[in-house]
């Protein structure tokens, strides 16, 4: 008998496997990241497949077999690349760029609710109508600095260190970020071509 395990998590990524199914990259809650598969999703009839959809916040049952991990069950709980139309094409890019990345640099499972919490927010924030064109850019940059930090590529920097503990889509932290942008996107280049990944 295998042991169910309940999180919550975000599917980063899927890609089709055989004739139905789907494996998924997941960030999740109380496991970390991991890859899952879900059988018979790729049906018209599945009833996971509108829970496991890119960039989706659900809450899943896994098992872990011989084979991996499986999905069981997924209920969505919120669709992350729901954008208002205009803000559509730059925040589902940000989204993209920031999965991308995660996949390039995790190894393993394991388990960082502060990260979590962090990448769940900052999609969140994308949502905002509030939040500008310009303020889309502070927060990528923002939180490509954050996600480095919290994994351990990025260094110290005493100009860009504040930002690492402050409130991350505020708009009092966005504003006062905006002007040491250029400074932390030369850092986080520097640091993934450190990285050699």
């Amino acid at each position: 008998m295998y042991r169910i395990y309940h999180t919550e998590g975000m599917v980063l990524e899927s890609r089709p496997a055989g004739e139905a199914s789907k494996v998924f990259s997941l960030f999740t809650r109380d496991l970390g990241f991991l890859y899952a598969r879900a059988q018979g999703v790729r049906e018209t009839r599945s009833k996971l497949r509108y829970s496991l959809q890119d960039y989706s916040l659900a809450s899943f049952d896994l098992v872990r077999g011989g084979n991996g991990w499986r999905v069981t069950s997924a209920i969505g709980k919120e669709n992350l690349a729901a954008f208002p139309g205009e803000k559509r094409k730059e925040a589902l890019g940000v989204e993209k760029r920031v999965a991308t990345l995660l996949l390039r640099l995790f190894r393993g499972e394991e388990k960082d609710v502060s990260l979590f919490e962090t990448i769940i927010s900052s999609f969140r924030a994308l949502k905002n109508e509030s939040v500008s064109a310009r303020a889309t850019k502070d927060l990528e940059a923002l939180l490509v600095m954050r996600i480095l930090n919290r994994l351990g590529y990025f260094g110290k920097d005493e100009m860009l260190s504040p930002f690492l503990e402050s409130e991350l889509a505020e708009p009092q932290t966005l504003a006062s970020f905006a002007p040491v942008r250029m400074r932390a996107i030369r850092r986080i280049n520097q640091s993934l071509k450190e990285t050699q990944l």
